[in-house]
């Protein structure tokens, strides 16, 4: 049985003027609710009570039956003892045997006709009974909307109450500003009295100023025609000179990878130079072997000391001079390669505009995005960026959320309103755990499957949090080059990094975080990367772009 109770619409007290329009229909709005929930709450009492009533009716049926039963239970047993007795003596009961099973067939006939009619009665009662059971639901389901519509009422009574209260200011602040412009206005007038009387005296001094006026005018015009054609000249000459650092730059880059060559052929000359220099010394030891064997002395100018030194010195440097240079464009050309092998190479794939730039982040599970609002909780979107759901309360308390990540099953989300860490369930909004903050300017949030890390600016440092049914020790570590942090998360452990307008990526061996790789990341506020795509949330001015990117290896 459902009751309901006068409590809820009872509790309707405004703190409004009794004269006004607004308080007249929201009067009228609640004795019309009051009235209708009494009409409901008689309703269903008289249907209680029919209920009631048809319950004992078929209780008082089903005594009738099991009377109706015990009755023929017994007559079943008279006859037995009859037919017994009849046995031993037939010929004198025949007659009497015969007259007693007439009746006997004419009870059981009304017996049955009795039990039918009954089963006919209950069936009959059974969907009386339904019937009430859909129309005591109907009524639930009105009872239920008449609470909802009650809601709406209180929510309306609400904004007219705050728009009253600020008209109520408006009207004050207004009859503040006439007092004031009245005493305005009588002074005022006192005042143009007075300046009636200035006026004349402006005015003789307005035609001598005039005539100054024309004159410096004059002036003031030659001056502006001479810095015109200055400012003119100035901008061709400027036009100029951005030309021409156009084409040095262009000659500059056209001259690096001139270099760039050069630098390979010398290579390849060096490594010509060097087997030449190996051949040549092989040829020389074995003709001064051949002399030395032959006994043949060589000329002075060939095998002389000093000959031989200034040949070997020359030979020396130069060899040295081309292994340095080689050298350094060899190393140049390494860490070229080495930079743009150990950085990620993003490729546009697609974009959209989001509907609200209050977003601050967002995870992705399967095909649908999460995303975290600063003051609406969790908004669930589809590929193409349109809103399925959204949960704006947990556990009946909004957030700040200034973070979010996914450990595959539950979310963590960063609530700057009480500097916690909150794991939430992703459809329901139900809370499952909740931690403090170590530090007291947390930024972002990431997940490994083991730990919760974030980062807090006071500090400077990074915080592993060792989280089980509560926080089992935290460890610290410094990223190197990072003082506040707009998104971290890990991808095959690897930790990603995106800091003013940055993005690193740091690996964690020993316990100890190096850097990979650092690159341009202009307008990255959270990232997210699954497989070979990237999807990024930027932030242009007061519009959230949501972009996706496919990395190129």
């Amino acid at each position: 049985m459902y009751n309901f109770s006068m409590s809820d619409s009872e509790n309707f007290n405004f703190s409004l003027n009794a004269d006004s329009p607004t308080a007249e229909i929201i009067n009228y709005f609640k004795k019309k609710l009051k009235d209708k929930v009494l009409e409901y709450e008689a309703e269903l009492k008289h249907k209680n009570e029919t209920i009631e009533k048809l319950n004992d009716q078929i209780r008082s049926l089903e005594e009738m039956i099991e009377q109706l039963k015990s009755r023929y239970s017994q007559t079943e047993n008279e006859i037995l003892t009859q037919n017994k007795e009849l046995f031993v003596k037939m010929e004198e009961s025949k007659q009497i045997l015969i007259k007693q099973k007439e009746k006997h067939q004419k009870e059981i006939s009304l017996l049955k006709d009795i039990f039918e009619r009954t089963k006919m009665e209950i069936s009959q009662f059974s969907a009386e009974i339904d019937e009430l059971k859909k129309e005591r639901n109907r009524i639930k389901e009105e009872l239920l909307l008449v609470k909802s519509q009650k809601s709406d009422i209180e929510d309306k009574m609400k904004m007219l109450e705050n728009q009253l209260s600020s008209s109520k200011k408006a009207v004050e602040e207004t009859l503040s500003e006439l007092f004031e412009e009245r005493k305005k206005v009588s002074e005022l007038s006192k005042k143009i009295t007075e300046g009636e009387k200035e006026k004349e005296e402006l005015k003789k001094q307005l035609e001598s100023t005039k005539l100054a006026w024309d004159n410096e005018r004059a002036q003031w015009k030659e001056m502006w025609e001479r810095e015109r054609s200055l400012w003119e000249s100035h901008r061709m000459e400027f036009a100029v000179w951005e030309e021409r650092l156009r084409n040095e730059r262009e000659a500059w880059i056209k001259k690096l990878k001139e270099e760039e060559e050069k630098g390979v052929e010398y290579a390849k000359d060096l490594s010509k130079v060097l087997e030449d220099a190996s051949k040549w010394s092989y040829k020389v030891g074995e003709l001064l072997k051949l002399y030395a064997k032959d006994g043949v002395r060589l000329p002075q100018v060939f095998v002389s000391q000093k000959t031989l030194e200034k040949k070997a010195k020359s030979t020396t440097k130069k060899i040295f001079a081309m292994f340095l240079i080689g050298a350094l464009l060899l190393g140049l050309i390494a860490y070229t390669a080495i930079d743009y092998k150990s950085k990620l190479h993003l490729a546009k794939y697609t974009s959209f505009t989001l509907d609200d730039s209050n977003y601050t982040g967002f995870v992705k599970s399967g095909d649908v995005f999460f995303f975290s609002h600063w003051s609406g909780g969790v908004v669930l979107k589809d590929a193409e960026m349109k809103n399925i759901s959204k949960i704006s309360e947990f556990d009946g308390s909004k957030l700040k959320i200034s973070a979010i990540a996914e450990d595959g099953e539950y979310l963590w989300l960063l609530d700057m309103s009480g500097l916690r860490f909150i794991k939430v369930d992703p459809y329901t909004g139900k809370i499952v755990k909740s931690f403090k903050t170590l530090g007291v300017a947390p930024q972002g949030v990431a997940c490994d499957g083991f730990y919760l890390w974030s980062f807090d600016a006071s500090a400077g440092l990074l915080y592993r949090y060792d989280i089980n049914d509560e926080i089992k020790g935290v460890s610290s570590y410094s990223l190197e080059g990072i003082k506040n942090v707009n998104w971290l998360g890990w991808v095959d452990g690897i930790l990603y990094v995106v800091s003013n307008d940055k993005l690193y990526r740091f690996s964690y061996n020993n316990d100890r975080f190096k850097k990979i790789s650092v690159q341009n990341a202009k307008n990255f506020v959270y990232c997210y990367v699954y497989k070979d795509k990237m999807y990024v949330l930027k932030d242009n001015g007061n519009i959230k772009e949501f972009d996706i990117y496919k990395i190129k290896i």
